[in-house]
Formats: structure tokens, sequence, C-alpha cells
């Protein structure tokens, strides 16, 4: 029996083929991810420091003209408690990456709702990139 000798060329040819070439191409899914912050939720109120305010505040409705830059959103709460609430307020811009922007004006602000009342809350953002919002509220003790 005869034995067959690859042809040389053949052989450097095979060999400096890569590895790569043989092998699937790997892919790799990018999800955006959620900001380990504990204030940050998939809702647009937060309330902080185990408020009380969630008992009492309900969210009505948010406005947003899409038109004006950078973003301004108003957010329409209503007092169902007899009580006055006073809290503080301050809004927490998002980049399309969930990543939060942080903002010079950046500043709580105290209010007052009387009991069963209605409030317009404005918050503009710091600046185009902002893209998501949440409405961060906790009690505010006089």
């Amino acid at each position: 029996m005869k034995s067959r000798r690859a042809h040389p060329t053949l052989l450097a040819a095979l060999l400096s083929v890569p590895l790569s070439a043989c092998t699937a191409p790997t892919v790799v899914e990018v999800e955006r991810a959620t900001p380990q912050h504990q204030a940050i939720t998939d809702e647009f109120v937060v309330f902080e420091n185990a408020s009380n305010l969630a008992e009492a505040i309900v969210l009505l409705s948010i406005n947003r003209n899409p038109e004006e830059v950078p973003p301004v959103v108003q957010f329409n709460i209503r007092n169902l408690s007899d009580e006055p609430y006073y809290f503080m307020y301050r809004c927490r811009w998002l980049d399309e990456y969930g990543i939060e922007i942080a903002a010079s004006n950046d500043v709580w602000i105290r209010k007052t709702i009387d009991g069963g009342a209605r409030m317009s809350l404005p918050c503009r953002a710091p600046n185009n990139a902002a893209t998501d919002y949440r409405l961060v509220m906790k009690t505010w003790t006089r």
C-alpha cells in the first residue's frame, strides 16, 4: 500500500487559515441596564425615606410638550387625604440609557398641598439629552 503525502502548498494554505474562520462569530447583546439606585424605579413617582405621602398623594396625569427643548413636564397630583401634606419634590432626569443626568439647578422644592386639593408640579430638563424622568417626593417636616 502506497502512502500519500500532502502537497506542501496545500498544507501551508490550510495552516494559514485562522481558527476564527471555522467558528461561529460571537454575538453580544446589550440591554439597557437599570441603574442600581434605590430611589429610581419603573414608576413615574418615587417616594423617598419611607414617606407616608404614598398613601395620600396620587398622580393624575403628566403633561409634556414634545416640541419643547430641553423637555418640560408637568406632574398633576391630588391629595386624597383630608389633611394637608408638607412635602418636597424634585425631578430626576435620565438619558436614553437610563443614566441619571446631573443638573446644576437640582434642588428640592418645598410645597404644601391641602386636603383634597390638586396641584401641578413643573420640571424642566437640564439639557437635551434627557429622555425620561421621575418625580421624587418626600415628606417635609416644618
